[in-house]
């Protein structure tokens, strides 16, 4: 038998004058100011108490809201709307000021959330110039990234409904028929995995690094460049992926490939999580030269080897190349932050502990010797990762718990340098990894 509250229940209310929130939940109100009986007892759960004649209630605003913003979103999507023709002929979409503003704060920041598509590209795309259109699995996700950079609570109120909107686009992007939809799919899956990573939704973020590092493994990225007689010649191939058309598409996928191992080798060994690549002989055979700076797969057409193979076994085995780019530092920091993860890991006794640490020891203090000092904010990143590899591998005692100690606790003190002269908490966005438990274990 339902409750009823009234006041005066010999009273009837007249009709039309119970409060919203009673009339959806056909409860008999007593139509008390500010707020009645019902509500009173509810207040945790139902909020305000609104009367349809003091004008729509703010529930009713937010839904309307909410409407014309998805109706803006489609328009986008479809490219209904183009301006005038500029005078170079190419086509621009006509984008309102909010769209115009959720677009520049994701291409302004994208670099730090694991960006590998080629930016000049990708800006035709947003704008709608020279033909080229955006598809929808990456207009959903750089909006979603949009409203979260937002700093306007209005726009930020939203970020739900654009959560919704990447999640529900990426989940059928793989079968479009789109010539580049692998790497579109790929670049939208590691974006939402910055995105929950930053929103400190780890299991989320988990699951779309996992699913990144599936494309990228899938599709043959790893293989790119490797010798044609290579043994498994058959992982070199792309797969469903067409041969690359030009230097910059090349470019895009070895970028795309080392976004993806960075991101997943930083979440290894977080809160007891695998790592989604096994290295070694029963891993899969990585060949995808180091990254270059973006500009340089068009300028610098010859610094690519024409083949490339065991790019990672070498580097771990301490063999000299010539890869001192910010990505390829980046790359080479997040494997030895993967390795020493690993390592430090194992409940081992000291007389049981590999050479394999004491070289992995040695590789790390020799990385960290030879890096430039930190003059961007992706060296932040690298140096940080350094030094807490460091911390990581010394877990277990090497030497004897005063010699590992001694090596936590200097690393430790240089990170915290780190963090004192670039002054972290003003820098700006940066590469929301450094959020990652255990990047900062002390």
């Amino acid at each position: 038998m339902n409750a009823t509250f009234s006041s005066n229940p010999l009273a009837p209310l007249q009709k039309g004058k119970a409060c919203t929130h009673c009339r959806r939940r056909k409860t008999k109100c007593d139509a008390a100011r500010p707020i009645c009986g019902p509500c009173s007892k509810f207040s945790s759960i139902l909020g305000d108490c609104e009367f349809p004649e003091d004008g729509p209630s703010r529930r009713e605003l937010l839904e309307d809201q909410i409407s014309i913003l998805q109706a803006r979103i489609d328009e986008l999507e479809k490219n209904k709307e183009r301006a005038v023709p500029s005078t170079s002929g190419s086509r621009t979409a006509t984008l309102s000021p909010p769209q115009i503003g959720l677009a520049h704060n994701f291409l302004h920041n994208a670099s730090y959330f694991g960006f590998f598509l080629h930016s000049q590209v990708f800006h035709d795309a947003v704008t709608g110039a020279n033909g080229r259109d955006l598809p929808d699995v990456l207009s959903n996700v750089m909006y979603l990234w949009g409203v979260h950079l937002s700093e306007d609570e209005r726009i930020t109120a939203y970020e739900p409904i654009f959560l919704a909107n990447a999640l529900r686009s990426t989940a059928h992007s793989l079968t479009s028929t789109h010539p580049r939809a692998i790497l579109h799919s790929l670049q939208a899956f590691v974006l939402l995995a910055y995105y929950f990573v930053r929103r400190a939704r780890f299991l989320e973020g988990r699951y779309y690094t996992a699913a990144a590092v599936s494309i990228s493994l899938g599709s043959g990225l790893h293989r790119i460049r490797t010798p044609p007689d290579a043994t498994n010649a058959a992982e070199g191939s792309f797969g469903e992926v067409p041969p690359p058309r030009d230097a910059a598409e090349e470019g895009e996928r070895i970028a795309a490939f080392w976004a993806v191992l960075h991101l997943n080798n930083c979440w290894a060994g977080t809160n007891g999580c695998l790592s989604n690549v096994t290295y070694g002989p029963s891993g899969p055979k990585i060949d995808t030269p180091w990254p270059l700076e973006r500009r340089d797969y068009l300028e610098r057409t010859t610094a690519l080897p024409r083949h490339s193979t065991g790019t990672i076994t070498k580097f771990l085995a301490g063999i000299p190349d010539q890869a001192t780019s910010g990505p390829a530092l980046q790359a080479k920091a997040s494997i030895l932050f993967e390795h020493a993860t690993r390592f430090g890991a194992q409940s081992l006794a000291s007389d049981q502990i590999d050479m394999a640490m004491y070289t992995l020891d040695a590789r790390i203090e020799a990385f960290k010797a030879a890096l430039p000092p930190i003059q961007s904010k992706a060296m932040v990143v690298i140096h940080t990762l350094a030094h807490v590899s460091t911390i990581q591998l010394h877990k277990t005692p090497m030497t004897g718990a005063t010699f590992a100690g001694n090596q936590a606790l200097s690393a430790a003190r240089a990170v915290v340098d780190i963090l004192v002269k670039t002054d972290i908490p003003n820098i700006g966005i940066i590469d929301p990894v450094l959020a990652v438990s255990p990047l900062y274990p002390f």
